[in-house]
């Protein structure tokens, strides 16, 4: 098995690897030989396919060229073969579920507890308050996080009801813009140029890195322990 033979294994089996649902997420969490490792794997595999389909060509073919092999062809053929296997597998009943509970367990293992919350939160319909690194806060409805990626580069998309700030020695959350009225009045604009609009129009996408603390958040409960006037934080 020469080098060539090895790289186009790797190639199908990245193929596979990169198109399936329950590793295509995975794979920005791997590092370089974590995934030479698994493309090198999965491209042995493929061999079950793309081996037999190897030496039917050769067989088939008058003039075989004599420097190609029949395990690099194997290999190429691994390519389209992975892509269409990984393609059913997509497709098979159950699988998208089967996904997100791997993404939450992949995140539950390297705790990622704000990606878990945010999962909580999307599941469940809950508002989050997000405190960020600059003191600023914003409370909505999280819509999509960047579940699969790492958490150095992870964004989620917030429909924002509230923002305000956690600044002072306190550090107590003060709520000083209210969203709801005006985004409530522009999506039921049905006239000019704002016709159509929906709430996730107004979303808010913050990087996850930027994220300092995470809470599910109840707006009647807030407003149960802070009435007006009060000083203390919500819980």
């Amino acid at each position: 098995m020469g080098l060539g033979d090895i790289v186009a294994l790797a190639l199908g089996g990245y193929a596979f690897v990169a198109t399936l649902l329950l590793t295509r997420d995975r794979m920005v969490r791997w590092d370089g030989y974590e995934m030479l490792f698994v493309c090198g794997v999965a491209g042995v595999m493929l061999l079950i396919f793309t081996y037999p389909m190897a030496i039917f060509a050769r067989e088939a073919v008058d003039s075989w060229p004599g420097n190609i092999g029949v395990l690099t062809v194997a290999g190429v053929l691994g390519i389209p073969v992975g892509a269409m296997l990984a393609f059913v597998g997509n497709n098979l009943p159950g699988m998208e579920q089967r996904r997100l509970r791997r993404l939450r367990t992949l995140a539950e293992s390297n705790s990622d507890l704000i990606e878990v919350l945010l999962d909580d939160a999307m599941q469940g319909d809950w508002y989050v308050e997000l405190a960020l690194e600059t003191g600023k806060c914003y409370v909505g409805l999280p819509v999509r996080t960047a579940y699969a990626t790492s958490s150095e580069a992870a964004d989620v998309e917030l429909i924002p009801l509230f923002s305000g700030d956690r600044t002072g020695e306190t550090r107590e959350l003060r709520l000083t813009r209210y969203y709801g009225d005006d985004i409530r009045r522009l999506v039921d604009d049905s006239s000019g140029p704002r016709a159509g609009l929906s709430p996730r129009d107004f979303r808010v996408v913050i990087p996850l890195r930027q994220v300092v603390a995470a809470r599910l958040f109840d707006p009647d409960v807030y407003d149960e322990m802070n009435p007006p006037g009060a000083q203390t934080e919500a819980g």
